[in-house]
Order: C-alpha cells, then sequence, then structure tokens
C-alpha cells in the first residue's frame, strides 16, 4: 500500500471500532443507568460524533472493490451512521446526511427532480432537527446574535487567540440589559465556544484571517478539479461533512478530526499532480 491507501485503512478501521465501541457503551454501560448518551471515550456526544462524521468517507473508499468488501462495507456505514444518530447530535446527523447524499450524487445520474427531491429532503431533515431540541437551537441563535456584535467591533483583524472565551461573556451580558424581557434570557449559560468554527475564526483572526481561509478552499477546490479521482473524492466528501458539523459545532477542537482534514488535503494536492 501507498501512504495515503494505509492511513485509509487505518481510519476506517479505527472508525467502525470507535462506532462499535459507543454501541457497546449504549448496551451495557447505561444499561442500568437513565442516561442514554453515546459519548464514546469524549466527554460529550459532540466529539463522539465529529471524529464518526470525519472517519465515515474513508468506509466508502472500499464500496465496490469486491462481493466481499462491499458487504464489509455497507455494515460498517450501517454502524456508523446509527451510532451517530443515537448519539443525538444533531449536527453529526446532517453531517451524514450531507456526506450520504454526496456520496450519491457523485456515483449516480443527476436530474432536476432528483436535486428537488435532495433539496426538499434537506430542509425538512434542517427544520426536524431544529424542531427536536428547539431551546437548544435557540440558544445558539442568541450566541451567534452576540457573536455578530462581537464581530461588527473589530470586524479586520479580529480578538486574537481565544478571543471569543475572553469577551463573549461581556456581549451577552451587554444584550440582556439592552433586551430584559428578551425570550432568550432563560437560555442564558457560560459560554466557552460559539458552536461554529467559522464564526469563530471571524471572531479570533477577523476578516483578514477568514479570507486567508477562503482561498486555501479554492486552492484545495481548484486542486481537486485538476484530477477527481477516486480517492479526492472520499478526500473532499470527509472535508465537506467536517465543513457541515463546523456550521452547528465546534468538531476541530478534537486531534482525530484534524488529523483527517490533514489527511484529505493531503490526498487532494498530492492526486492534483501540480
Amino acid at each position: 500500500y501507498n501512504f495515503i491507501s494505509l492511513f485509509i485503512h487505518i481510519s476506517a478501521f479505527s472508525t467502525f471500532l470507535l462506532a462499535l465501541y459507543g454501541l457497546i457503551q449504549l448496551i451495557w454501560v447505561n444499561y442500568a443507568s437513565s442516561e442514554k448518551t453515546i459519548i464514546g471515550n469524549f466527554d460529550n456526544p459532540a466529539g463522539y460524533a465529529s471524529s464518526l462524521c470525519a472517519g465515515f468517507p474513508m468506509i466508502l473508499y472500499f464500496f465496490n472493490r469486491s462481493k466481499r468488501y462491499t458487504y464489509c462495507t455497507v455494515f460498517a456505514g450501517l454502524l456508523i451512521v446509527i451510532s451517530t444518530i443515537l448519539s443525538d447530535s444533531r449536527a453529526g446527523i446532517l453531517s451524514m446526511a450531507t456526506m450520504i447524499i454526496i456520496w450519491s450524487l457523485l456515483k449516480a445520474k443527476v436530474n432536476k427532480k432528483m436535486l428537488f427531491l435532495l433539496l426538499l429532503g434537506t430542509m425538512l431533515l434542517i427544520s426536524a432537527l431544529y424542531l427536536y431540541k428547539k431551546d437548544s437551537a435557540d440558544g445558539r441563535i442568541l450566541i451567534w446574535q452576540c457573536s455578530w456584535e462581537m464581530i461588527k467591533d473589530k470586524p479586520l483583524l479580529g480578538y486574537g487567540t481565544g478571543g471569543f472565551r475572553a469577551n463573549y461573556m461581556n456581549y451577552q451580558a451587554k444584550y440582556f440589559k439592552e433586551n430584559p424581557e428578551s425570550l432568550y434570557s432563560i437560555l442564558a449559560d457560560n459560554i466557552n465556544k460559539p458552536f461554529n468554527e467559522y464564526i469563530l475564526l471571524l471572531i479570533n483572526y477577523g476578516i483578514v484571517g477568514f479570507s486567508i481561509f477562503l482561498v486555501f478552499v479554492y486552492f484545495l477546490w481548484k486542486s481537486y478539479r485538476r484530477n477527481p479521482c477516486f480517492e479526492s473524492k472520499i478526500a473532499l466528501i470527509c472535508l465537506i461533512g467536517i465543513a457541515v458539523f463546523s456550521c452547528f459545532s465546534y468538531p476541530l477542537s478534537y486531534p482525530f478530526t484534524w488529523v483527517m482534514i490533514i489527511l484529505s488535503v493531503y490526498t487532494i494536492i498530492k492526486y492534483a499532480n501540480y
């Protein structure tokens, strides 16, 4: 095996074991307790779900290689999807659904009817996930509102590393001082993360930092377009899954997510054949 193939094998097997560990935890460890949330070996479901989503595309690498590989891929993939759903992470469920849709679009011929149905299904899924835990979703809207005020005050360079953690609570206090009868008051909490990696980037490093990020994303897209081979498609799906998860949570707080990002970026650039 070359380096990329070897790493994909290791990542796929690790993700499968993580999903299996979570299911065993749900059945065995939590059997006698009222706590039924899967967190794996993490401190909360977000870390567990983000790792499953980051590693899930590596399972797809083995699909249709042979009948035996296909059966194993379907089994492992279903196990990972079920574990993600049972983790109760809405960001994880949306990320997983997005990756499956993109994989299906890459494998099948796309027409307008299919695109419409996929768009409708995605909108219904987002609505259902919002209503499933409405208070939690509303709490994130409050965080994003206060975060927007932070961005407006220092739009160019941001607050620097750790700027959100150091300044957010002051802006939340200011919000409630100006809106004492706000419906969000019962949702107030001590917040360390904005539940959105892009907002965090804007707050910490401003438009300058965010622009550099966009330039790098454009470079990756151009690299992928040079040679969209099977391996680079898997890497692209992995990055898109993490990107979707990043809209509603904080996957970059976990090392495994960074490992998968670095592997995927390396794969896309390598197969671009510069």
